[in-house]
């Protein structure tokens, strides 16, 4: 049939079509504006860049290039991609409903990337060397070093000594003891051992055994 055209001054605002509806310009709505299940809110071309919702699996879906980008449904949030915080300090807290108030919080302000709660902060990265420092204990069923550095337990380090490939025990300057690879060991002050000794080999001591 033929299509119904309100103007205002003269200039058409609404035409009516055998699909629906063309508005020419904004649309200011005062109640409810209801889409059908299925259906889509879309720009330009339907469906490519738009916002899907569906009463039948309960979902919402959001699209860029018909693709979808963002689904909401009864189960939670699924994202498609990259997940990107733009901020000076960008910070993600998890809402632990179940944990007494430890709700986790990540955050990155720049040089560091951080997990903590309101009480402490259990993990720290330093963005620029790579190094961690923990709050609390940490337990690995192995450790491997990839320098000589070795590990520093408050002012005892174990080094590795290239040399004569052995582990160093150090106190500062001073060498505390030598595990060599080939099963020696050599304790630089005194050694105290909480149990038996088995010993495979010559002993050289000098003072006291």
């Amino acid at each position: 049939g033929n299509a119904v055209e309100l103007k205002n001054n003269g200039i058409t605002k609404l035409t009516t079509t055998s699909t629906g509806v063309d508005v020419t310009g904004g649309a200011t709505l005062s109640g409810n504006l209801l889409i059908g299940s299925g259906e889509y809110l879309s720009w330009g071309s339907e469906g490519v860049t738009s916002i899907e919702g569906s009463t039948v699996s309960n979902k919402i879906s959001f699209r860029t290039e018909s693709a979808e980008r963002l689904l909401l449904n009864s189960t939670g949030a699924t994202f498609a991609g990259d997940v990107v915080i733009s901020k000076s300090e960008p910070s993600l807290k998890f809402d632990n409903l179940s944990g007494g108030g430890l709700d986790p919080t990540l955050t990155a302000d720049g040089s560091n990337f951080t997990i903590s709660t309101t009480s402490l902060t259990s993990l720290s990265l330093a963005l620029d060397t790579g190094d961690a420092a923990f709050a609390g204990d940490v337990s690995a069923t192995s450790f491997t070093s990839t320098t000589d550095t070795g590990i520093n337990i408050n002012g005892i380090a174990l080094t590795r000594v290239a040399g004569n490939s052995a582990i160093r025990v150090a106190d500062g300057l001073e060498t505390l003891g030598l595990l060599r690879s080939y099963g020696a060991l050599t304790v630089g002050t005194t050694g105290t051992f909480g149990g038996d000794v088995d010993v495979t080999g010559d002993v050289n001591a000098t003072g006291r055994v």
